[in-house]
């Protein structure tokens, strides 16, 4: 038998449905997006950064805003992404980590080993970010994704981050299937196309 305890706090909502209300990104979620190669996630990544920290409506989305964003991003030049977040505006908020933003792009930690994990940890200890968004989960975190131990690693990581509060949000490809690429290992975080 479980003892009674307190109910727990309520996760404040981050961004939700503006026509029926519902949560799409909570404080303290793992969340994923994944499309098709090419298909425009980083571009709605971006939409979605302006969403939480100015408080902008985007497609069916609203956010009251103000949040504090880490875009971690492994995929695209800094010519390029600075390109593109310059089409929505003041990011004023905004805190970027990318490989090719750092004096030795190699130094960028393996977020799939605990030796990375602990870095990046240790790295965005002072940035009081509320929101953290992978762009893209196989650059990021660099393993195989049908590998089955580096799966654990990888979850395990996640769900600390979740449980020091983060709002997490995946970027992954979609696989030749129509699912995720990789194995369904990701889905053991019960994250995949849903809130939690």
């Amino acid at each position: 038998m479980v003892p009674a305890t307190t109910p727990p706090t309520p996760r404040a909502t981050y961004l939700s449905d503006k026509e029926t209300g519902a949560t799409v990104l909570y404080e303290a979620s793992l969340n994923q997006l994944f499309a098709t190669r090419g298909l425009g996630k980083s571009i709605v990544t971006n939409a979605l950064l302006k969403c939480l920290i100015g408080g902008k409506d985007f497609l069916r989305l609203k956010s009251a805003g103000g949040l504090n964003v880490l875009l971690v991003d492994a995929e695209l030049p800094p010519i390029q992404l600075q390109e593109r977040l310059k089409e929505f505006g003041d990011m004023g908020q905004l805190k970027i980590l990318s490989p090719y933003l750092m004096p030795d792009p190699k130094a960028f930690p393996n977020l799939s080993q605990a030796e990375g994990q602990q870095r990046f940890t240790e790295r965005i200890a002072g940035l009081d970010a509320q929101v953290i968004i992978f762009d893209t989960l196989t650059r990021c975190f660099r393993f195989d994704t049908n590998d089955p131990d580096a799966w654990l690693r990888v979850n395990d990581f996640l769900t600390d981050l979740r449980a020091q509060g983060y709002c997490v949000l995946l970027v992954h490809h979609e696989g030749k299937n129509g699912t995720q690429r990789g194995r369904t290992d990701g889905d053991d975080r019960r994250c995949c196309r849903r809130r939690e």
